[in-house]
């Protein structure tokens, strides 16, 4: 049985007839489940007969027969959509010429503890050095695709030799830390965490991120993006997040930073958008690994005056409650309908405690007229 096999895992189990090997595309140990390989946006496909599409390619340095083959699915309960579904399986002696074995669907994960795959195709003794997989479509996710692990039941012809696998070309995650501060909820050098028993505990930008229990310094969820290095209006991909009241956004997982998909680009623009507030995006693409800190007055943000100043600290502009990226009269009249509302969780509530109040309409009336730098992205 796997544990959340979502790291990238090279084995060899030899047993009496056949050598399996496994391997997958992400870096990590086989605890880490949360690791799993992902793509957020489509490449050339090495078989030319294929067009640009999500794919991974296995190859197991020499040729084999292979027989048949066990896979585990994306499995990360936030990520269960961006399972493979429909996936063409291709095979190839020299990378170059390839023969399809077929079209399979591929079952969804289960976002268990415990998930033990499913049976995979057959090969039927056939003899490839590479195997493709390419998918057509995942389980619902609009955006990205994932993958855990694969194992090939290979002959003992030309038998890999222990503690080695198939490589597996596809890159791996990458982990960006981010720091933001909300001007809402903002008091004598950090945020508070009055709104935490309304916080949803699954995001409520639609991602499929969310917690069993919400850690006691969270104070709401923001929303990560990458863009295009040319083209701000183009999203690369976008993930929710829990941001902490020490200005800290953590992944889902409850770990520090964001699990960055290996396929995109190494530098993107970096946005950081929030119900209440006006999103911020980086002035310049920055390398996608690292750090990145947009509470630092000295880190460049695009547009000038596009974060308030209160102390050593810059802080994201309270008051766009409809998030179209402009503080004007439709927010206010956003706020009024909901005037002397509590216990709800709302986009006017723009200090973040919980009650929709006078104190709502003073944020929103000190940063009226403010238009964000954050073009907004096509639906």
């Amino acid at each position: 049985m796997k544990y959340h096999l979502l790291s990238l895992l090279i084995v060899l189990l030899l047993s009496f007839f056949t050598f399996q090997s496994s391997a997958q595309c992400v870096n990590g140990n086989i605890e880490t489940w949360r690791n799993t390989w992902e793509s957020c946006r489509v490449t050339s496909n090495p078989n030319p007969q294929r067009s640009p599409s999500h794919w991974v390619r296995y190859d197991f340095g020499t040729a084999h027969r292979l027989s048949k083959s066990r896979i585990w699915n994306a499995n990360d309960p936030t990520k269960l959509n961006t399972g493979f579904r429909n996936v063409i399986v291709d095979y190839s002696l020299d990378g170059t010429t390839w023969t399809e074995l077929g079209t399979y669907e591929f079952t969804q994960g289960t976002g268990e503890a415990i998930y033990g795959g499913f049976e995979g195709p057959d090969f039927a003794a056939i003899r490839a050095r590479y195997v493709l997989f390419t998918a057509t479509s995942n389980w619902g996710d609009a955006s990205c695709y994932g993958l855990a692990e694969v194992k090939f039941n290979l002959s003992k012809e030309n038998p890999i030799p222990e503690n080695s696998g198939p490589a597996c070309e596809s890159p791996s995650t990458r982990t960006l830390n981010l720091t933001a501060m909300l001007q809402g909820p903002y008091t004598s050098g950090e945020m508070t965490t009055l709104l935490s028993s309304l916080i949803p505990t699954t995001d409520p930008y639609t991602r499929q991120a969310s917690f069993n229990t919400l850690p006691p310094d969270a104070v709401d969820w923001v929303l990560v993006q990458a863009r295009d290095a040319n083209n701000l209006s183009q999203v690369l991909w976008q993930q929710a997040a829990l941001i902490q009241k020490n200005g800290q956004i953590i992944s889902s997982n409850g770990s520090p930073g964001i699990q960055i998909p290996g396929n995109l680009p190494n530098m993107a623009h970096i946005a950081i958008l929030h119900k209440s507030h006006l999103g911020i995006v980086s002035a310049a693409p920055v390398v996608l690994s690292g750090s990145y800190d947009f509470s630092n007055p000295a880190t460049p943000v695009m547009g000038n005056s596009s974060r308030a100043i209160i102390g050593n600290r810059a802080l994201l502009h309270v008051g766009d409650y409809d998030g179209n990226g402009i503080i004007n009269n439709l927010d206010f009249n956003l706020w009024r309908q909901n005037a002397a509302t509590i216990n709800q969780y709302l986009n006017t509530d723009g200090d973040a405690n919980g009650v929709n109040n006078n104190l709502d309409f003073n944020l929103w009336k000190l940063n009226a007229s403010l238009i964000g730098n954050l073009p907004m992205a096509p639906n």
